[in-house]
């Protein structure tokens, strides 16, 4: 917090990514690893005579290929073969928040936000490949979280915190299956009370900030939708964000 009505923040991401798929015996049956790419504007409007209050938007868009190891399936016959390729991810994530800095002491904060996500991913597997196909997924979340901080002196800081997020609605659609077909699936996904969880730890010098986040989600297995559902899936990812922040008013 800058102390300033109106601030924003320009960051980078670079994390590892892993997706999971297990059948129905918790046996891992796909595994896609590799590194992914981020980068997103944060602008930040703060409001009473101490700035403490404030509310935020942030615009993240992230890309990458990463390693596919999974099967390929046979409708007809349900036999499985061992399959190795790539998988091409686009994501973009918007996540309104609002919070209150309470300042514990003259170096200590402490900041709890709440909010509402949506997030929107495409997972192209097989990057293109005839044997692959086209998933979309559709995600609306709410959030609350904390963080704390500790001031070193006007310029250094450090910080870390963790947040909850609670799906309310999750849709997959998938295109093509395989991709030499023109079928189209429309399958819903059950949340359940499964929530996502991240937290984070960094500094920041002169408006500079560097930190570490991690975060994992687990998905239930989806009601089958003509002849196809989503296995219970996991996705992690554990990364390094650098950011720059300008007060503007």
């Amino acid at each position: 917090n800058l102390g300033s009505t109106f601030q924003i923040t320009t960051y980078s991401n670079l994390h590892g990514y892993t997706w999971k798929e297990f059948d129905d015996n918790g046996t891992e049956a796909l595994k896609e690893s590799g590194p992914r790419f981020s980068f997103g504007v944060l602008p930040r409007f703060s409001f009473l005579r101490g700035k403490n209050l404030f509310a935020e938007m942030d615009l993240q868009y992230t890309f990458g290929t990463v390693d596919y190891e999974g099967f390929t399936f046979d409708l007809q016959t349900g036999q499985r073969t061992p399959y190795t390729t790539q998988t091409a991810y686009s994501n973009f994530e918007m996540t309104t928040s609002a919070g209150y800095i309470v300042e514990l002491s003259k170096m200590f904060q402490l900041t709890p936000v709440a909010g509402f996500a949506y997030e929107v991913w495409n997972r192209d597997i097989a990057n293109g490949g005839p044997l692959g196909y086209d998933e979309k997924y559709s995600v609306f979340l709410g959030h609350i979280g904390v963080s704390g901080t500790y001031i070193v002196n006007n310029s250094f800081q450090f910080f870390a915190g963790f947040i909850l997020k609670f799906p309310f609605s999750i849709s997959e659609t998938i295109d093509r299956f395989p991709r030499v077909q023109s079928q189209k699936f429309n399958i819903t996904i059950s949340p359940g009370s499964n929530p996502r969880f991240a937290v984070h730890v960094g500094g920041s010098v002169y408006r500079v900030f560097a930190l570490f986040d991690f975060e994992t989600w687990t998905l239930s297995k989806s009601p089958e939708s003509q002849g196809l559902h989503q296995p219970e899936s996991t996705r992690t990812h554990f990364g390094i964000k650098l950011g720059y922040t300008i007060g503007v008013i």
